[in-house]
């Protein structure tokens, strides 16, 4: 997941994903702030992490989405004006009784400015963009998120549990909302066995590294 938070304070806690750590049974939990947490791995309790992380996605998400917009929004405009000021500048610049070298240099000041500014501001707006692709993609995974379910069995407690194949923690890899259904449509039955027995198997392995 990305980070929707805007308040340096609410970073600590907005989780951004989940991964399980390779040479122990743990996982790790990483937060917008660069905060990473360790924890002893049930498939439980990363269910639970994930739930947190989806009713978290649920609660900053409509104040994200305004935001962005706003900022694109101000980016466009500020370009705009930025643009014409650089235009302005050169003629000004170029009308000047100066000498010809010195007129030369003060525009492609102007110019290099200009491009470094409208740079900055495309790339604001160019992962805005990203940004609302992630979030489309996300509501679009909560409205199937049934169909990326398969069923396993926790070794630690030898019960059958949730798995989901799709998760929150990984979403921000699909920025096209499309793709999520058509993933979501790809998934028969006979592939969600395959699934469960798998990860089954390799949670079993995983649990003789203690």
């Amino acid at each position: 997941m990305i980070d929707i938070t805007k308040n340096t304070e609410d970073k600590d806690k907005f989780i951004l994903g989940v991964a399980l750590k390779d040479d122990e049974n743990k996982y790790v939990i990483k937060y917008a702030s660069g905060r990473s947490e360790n924890c002893d791995f049930t498939v439980s309790s990363l269910n639970q992490v994930l739930g947190l992380m989806e009713e978290q996605y649920l609660e900053y998400r409509d104040d994200y989405i305004k935001e962005i917009l706003k900022e694109n929004k101000r980016a466009t405009m500020k370009q705009l004006i930025e643009a014409l000021l650089a235009i302005l500048g050169v003629y000004l610049s170029a009308s000047m009784p100066l000498p010809n070298i010195l007129k030369i240099l003060i525009i492609c000041v102007l110019v290099v400015s200009s491009i470094c500014y409208q740079k900055e501001q495309s790339e604001k707006v160019d992962y805005n963009r990203y940004a609302a692709g992630v979030i489309l993609s996300a509501d679009e995974f909560l409205k199937m998120k049934d169909n990326f379910k398969v069923r396993i069995v926790d070794p630690n407690t030898g019960l059958e549990e949730d798995w989901y194949l799709l998760t929150l923690s990984d979403i921000q890899a699909i920025v096209d909302p499309k793709l999520v259904g058509k993933i979501a449509k790809t998934i028969t039955p006979d592939m969600k066995e395959e699934e469960e027995h798998n990860t089954t198997e390799i949670l079993e392995k995983r649990m003789k590294l203690r």
